[in-house]
């Protein structure tokens, strides 16, 4: 039976979710066995077989002839073979195809289905359940080319990174590169995901010190590319990451949008966003309020605008006359902290 839909479905999920076709092949072979099964109270006789080039897909039901039929879901009479073939005799095994519009939806909602079973699957291993945001995310950077990820402290970032990389790397044996921008947030990111990470320059064989080349001589070897921390990435070290991508590689951008802009020219992150043109997930759940820290929480309430911020040891409104005396404050408590260290 042709199935277009499901030849859609299946192309979109192989080509832009990286979900195997085999993966995808056995889930709906067994949606479609089950769907016989609830139509017709068994399916001992029942054969799938789905042609992975096309798609088409048959649902043949084995009968064995005989002369007087007792079950007609595993019998066939003799006559009814005859109009078949004329050469069926008695005890022979005949193939019959079934063919119902509902396998057609069942197999397309299966194949639909393997993403959110593979997210379910990284979940249970990870110990945690993903919020609805985080999903989204992961989603999307399964599925596109180019995305980004951003959010504040404690919006889930991390967490995201790891699903993405876990599941990824289950489903393939391809080159993965994550990095940052600094050596201490690639150190982060690796201790926090599991998987090695190195900085922009060392994973693109740049140099870090004036008169350093601003390009990539050679075409990065991944197939899988993850940048955290990427509002620090400036407009050179961003270019020389792109050129040195080759055509079918994912790239995964992660950073918070209102985070200071790099050192270096240009505001990356957040231009790449203001632009439009690049799928986008923003996280605005924070997570980690139970850790005690308001830092995060009011960050986000600034960010929607929301004046009454919380306070607390973290977190307190010092009031100062002008810019002198701040200077004198900051200095008094960046003091206080170092002598406490």
């Amino acid at each position: 039976m042709e199935n277009t839909e499901l030849l859609d479905a299946l192309n979109l999920l192989e080509a832009e979710r990286n979900i195997s076709k085999e993966v995808l092949l056995e889930a709906i072979q067994n949606a479609l066995l089950i769907a016989s099964k609830n139509h017709f109270g068994k399916a001992d006789n029942i054969d799938v077989t789905i042609d992975p080039d096309t798609c088409n897909y048959h649902v043949i039901a084995k009968k064995t002839v005989v002369d007087e039929v007792e079950d007609d879901l595993e019998q066939i009479s003799l006559a009814d073979a005859h109009e078949i073939d004329g050469s069926f005799q008695v005890g022979d095994v005949v193939g019959i195809e079934i063919e119902s519009k509902a396998f057609g939806r069942i197999a397309t909602a299966s194949a639909k289905n393997v993403i959110l079973q593979k997210i379910r699957e990284e979940e249970k291993e990870l110990g945690i359940a993903l919020a609805e945001q985080q999903i989204g995310a992961v989603r999307m950077a399964l599925k596109e080319g180019l995305c980004i990820i951003t959010g504040g402290p404690g919006t889930g970032k991390t967490m995201i990174q790891k699903a993405i990389l876990d599941i990824y790397q289950s489903e393939h044996d391809d080159n993965i590169v994550c990095c940052a921008p600094t050596g201490r947030a690639a150190r982060r990111m690796e201790e926090s995901t599991g998987h090695f990470a190195s900085t922009v320059h060392s994973a693109l064989g740049l140099g870090t010190g004036e008169g350093s080349p601003c390009g990539a001589e050679e075409e990065l070897p991944a197939d899988l590319v993850i940048a955290d921390e990427s509002s620090m990435l400036d407009i050179y070290v961003a270019e020389s990451l792109f050129s040195a991508l080759k055509e079918t590689c994912r790239l995964v951008i992660v950073g918070d949008a209102d985070q200071l802009p790099s050192v270096g020219p240009g505001a990356v992150l957040s231009e790449l966003i203001a632009s439009g043109r690049i799928p986008v997930v923003r996280l605005d759940h924070v997570f980690r309020q139970e850790e005690g820290s308001l830092i995060a929480e009011n960050a986000k309430r600034i960010r929607h605008g929301m004046t009454d911020l919380a306070f607390g040891e973290d977190f307190r409104f010092i009031p100062s006359g002008d810019t002198a005396e701040s200077a004198g404050i900051i200095e008094k408590l960046y003091l206080q902290e170092t002598a406490a260290i």
